[in-house]
């Protein structure tokens, strides 16, 4: 919101102070982005096995007790983790990972 307001008042007031520090700041945002893109892409593979090891854990430490993790679970089930199994994003946890877990 405070870039769009920075870019739109340097524009409609022609401060090219304003729209310098305007340009200054996307242009940050873009190196944080593409350093962070690149970062990802190299370290995938560690990534990929912490993000397997925390679900792991997780799946193990299923409380089934309604509580505050348990529901946080759920909601990761319900919305990201079902998208990201169904497109094949994540080969990492399959299926057969849930039935191990007991039904409460």
């Amino acid at each position: 919101m405070l870039m769009g307001f920075l870019g739109c008042l340097g524009t409609i007031y022609e401060i090219r102070c304003l729209l310098g520090l305007y340009f200054t700041c996307l242009l940050l945002i873009l190196i944080g982005q593409v350093a962070a893109g690149v970062l990802l892409y190299f370290q995938k593979d560690l990534l990929n096995n912490e993000m397997s090891n925390i679900m792991t854990q997780i799946l193990k430490n299923y409380p089934g007790k309604n509580s505050t993790t348990e529901q946080a679970w759920d909601y990761i089930q319900r919305t990201l983790l079902g998208m990201i199994l169904s497109i094949g994003l994540c080969r990492s946890i399959h299926t057969e990972e849930y039935t191990k877990v007991p039904k409460y």
